[in-house]
């Protein structure tokens, strides 16, 4: 598979594990945070928006300033100049085999998110069933 259609099958996916992530705010919301705060439940739109604007309050992924970006350009430049020509085609088969892999470490990551969900809502329907 190209990496072009991986690009597009993990962005489709994590889209999808988002909106079942929004899912389970709002169950877990509505049988707990309605009674013990006192609020009306939140509907599916309402919790997204509500995701959406935390996600951006504790955005943690802000871009470095440029400078930084352009020295870390400039190091990894050099250190290219300082492979030995003999050893640069087995660096290279080397980094192709790693990026091979992180796909694999991508899907075990969004895996884990949903795995993590999915735990939640079940110990909160459990919660929510027999308390």
């Amino acid at each position: 598979m190209s990496d072009a259609k991986k690009l597009i099958l993990f962005w489709g996916v994590s889209f999808l594990v988002g909106f079942y992530c929004v899912f389970v705010m709002q169950q877990l919301w509505n049988w707990f945070a309605v009674l013990l705060l006192h609020v009306g439940e939140a509907s599916y739109p309402q919790m997204y928006g509500l995701n959406a604007l935390f996600a951006l309050i504790t955005a943690r992924d802000i871009p470095e300033n440029p400078m930084g970006e352009a020295r870390w350009q400039r190091v990894f430049t050099i250190l290219n100049a300082c492979v030995p020509a003999g050893s640069r085609e087995m660096m290279m088969e080397e980094i192709r085999i790693e990026d091979a892999g992180l796909w694999t470490t991508l899907g075990t990551w969004i895996f884990g998110i949903a795995s993590g969900y999915t735990l939640s809502l079940g110990i909160g329907f459990l919660i929510h069933t027999f308390a």
